[in-house]
């Protein structure tokens, strides 16, 4: 990363070459950045960032993946109904029949979320999206 102060101004214009971009370490969306000019005061924030590292996928993707695959398998309703029972099931046992049912319905769907997240890390899953900036 090439850094250059501008003391008139008290700020640093950044770049890189193509092999990298700019991040700012606050945004947790990565673009590709390759020039910026910023205040002294934020040089700390600033990283370069190899391309061949960066992730396929947005957050906001990975976000929508998860939650499509588990809507394969359960609705909106169904999950806030399991984690409702789940959640009475711990604290007011009282209010459901079946605890345990309740407990274990709850960890299968866990379970399921989980390997949900799994899949939706595996890159061949956007590969519509490569002319979707990071």
């Amino acid at each position: 990363m090439e850094k250059v102060y501008r003391e008139k101004s008290n700020m640093y214009s950044l770049s890189c070459d193509k092999e990298h971009i700019l991040h700012d370490k606050r945004e947790p969306d990565i673009t590709e950045i390759r020039q910026a000019t910023i205040k002294k005061s934020d040089l700390e924030y600033w990283e370069e960032l190899p391309l061949s590292s960066l992730s396929p996928y947005t957050k906001a993707e990975y976000d929508a993946k998860v939650a499509e695959l588990v809507r394969r398998r359960y609705s909106a309703d169904e999950e806030f109904a399991i984690q409702r029972k789940a959640i009475n099931a711990a604290f007011s046992p009282s209010t459901v029949s079946d605890t345990s049912t309740a407990l274990t319905e709850y960890q299968a769907y866990n379970t399921y979320v989980d390997d949900c997240k799994q899949q939706a890390k595996d890159p061949s899953l956007y590969t519509n999206n490569e002319d979707t900036q990071r």
